[in-house]
């Protein structure tokens, strides 16, 4: 039928879309956590991602994530207009950010316009408190894990007498076991969201295998072409002890793994959420220091994820009810599919236009003069003097 053809093109649309931002943003957080310890090499690191995060997506389709966003945001059925307007919304507050250099969630900027969608189209009773303070507790979970686990790191190691190279032994496998759990963290709950706003509008086992294939070709293009933002990104992390960068790895994946299920949420009567990665991140780091009493990182980036936590969920949803208010119910079909396609080649167009705006910046930065080019190659070859160091 026309409708279920133009609901398939509408999801197929929204996992490029929020799969595109993932990977072209959020993921160099995440391995910028880990490219520094040298624990793998990078295609290696790349293959890990690809194999644990598509197996645990896939099984994400019928996870706690999934049934906790559909019973809390979805009493309805999203149709195309709907579909076309989180789409717009989202990405018109993601990209903006973006030229101020504050990378936003998609995850955070989706669930703010269903939450608008929720409200006018939705049911009339209140929201969940548990499901809104879960956003808040998750951070503040990672943080204190964080803490915690550093400050035994440093408590076994004056107690423990290990000779340095067994010590770097140890402490290599345990940053490869904590980029598994990681990433296998992430997919279970960035999966759950994608599967439970697909299931409002279509066959849930179309939506699991499209989530997968759509996953895997979109990280084989973009890592093609995100490169260099993966090392620029990876030098925010380059201070971070190996103690560190393991207190935080086990920090994020196990506050995403407690948020991805019913059992453990519902312990601290949560409920379970899709996370975003960037801001667990920055909370562990930020439990690190505190643990260590010392900087790790620039306070910019506290205040640059404080914006994107806010603003990413506030802006679309002030969009998008926007939106759905001049829009109203009376769309036809054909109006419909028009601007489907309108909005596909907005969103597109708007990345593309994003990802030439910053190779131009490179370029730009490149073309320096010859004692700036000299003191960057200088500290290029410190980082990497640090790094083998660290290795």
């Amino acid at each position: 039928e026309p409708c279920s053809v133009m609901g398939m093109l509408c999801l197929i649309l929204f996992l490029v879309a929020v799969s595109l931002w993932f990977f072209t943003n959020e993921y160099s957080t995440l391995s910028g956590v880990y490219a520094p310890t040298c624990a793998m090499r990078s295609r290696d690191f790349n293959w890990v991602v690809f194999v644990c995060l598509l197996s645990a997506l896939w099984f994400s389709g019928r996870g706690s994530v999934e049934k906790s966003v559909y019973d809390h945001l979805g009493l309805f059925s999203i149709d195309c207009r709907s579909m076309v307007v989180i789409l717009l919304s989202s990405f018109i507050v993601l990209v903006t950010m973006s030229l101020f250099k504050v990378k936003g969630s998609a995850t955070y900027a989706v669930l703010g316009s269903l939450g608008a969608c929720w409200l006018i189209g939705g049911s009339g009773s209140g929201p969940d408190w548990h499901f809104v303070l879960s956003f808040f507790a998750a951070p503040v979970m990672a943080l204190v894990l964080s803490a915690v686990i550093r400050h035994a790191f440093s408590f076994i190691m004056s107690r423990v007498h290990v000779h340095m190279i067994t010590l770097s032994y140890y402490m290599r496998y345990a940053v490869i076991m904590c980029i598994v759990l990681t990433v296998c963290a992430v997919g279970l709950n960035w999966g759950g969201l994608l599967c439970g706003i697909g299931y409002m509008m279509h066959d849930e086992n179309f939506v699991a295998i499209a989530a997968v294939i759509i996953a895997a070709v979109v990280m084989v293009v973009s890592q093609r072409f995100v490169k260099s933002e993966n090392e620029e990104h990876s030098s925010v992390f380059t201070d971070l002890s190996i103690y560190a960068v393991v207190s935080v790895g086990l920090s994020v994946a196990a506050t995403m793994l407690f948020f991805s299920f019913e059992t453990t949420a519902s312990l601290l009567h949560l409920c379970p959420v899709p996370l975003s990665v960037s801001s667990l991140v920055l909370a562990s780091v930020a439990g690190a220091e505190i643990a260590q009493r010392s900087r790790l990182i620039d306070d910019s980036e506290y205040v640059k994820e404080t914006v994107a936590m806010t603003v990413s969920p506030a802006g679309s949803f002030v969009l998008s009810y926007l939106f759905l208010y001049l829009i109203g119910r009376g769309a036809e079909d054909a109006m419909v599919g028009f601007v489907v396609m309108a909005a596909a080649m907005l969103v597109l167009v708007s990345l593309a236009f994003a990802g030439y705006a910053k190779v131009q910046s490179r370029q730009k930065d490149a073309m320096i003069d010859p004692d700036t080019c000299a003191q960057q190659a200088k500290t290029d070859s410190d980082i990497r003097m640090t790094h083998v160091a660290k290795c």
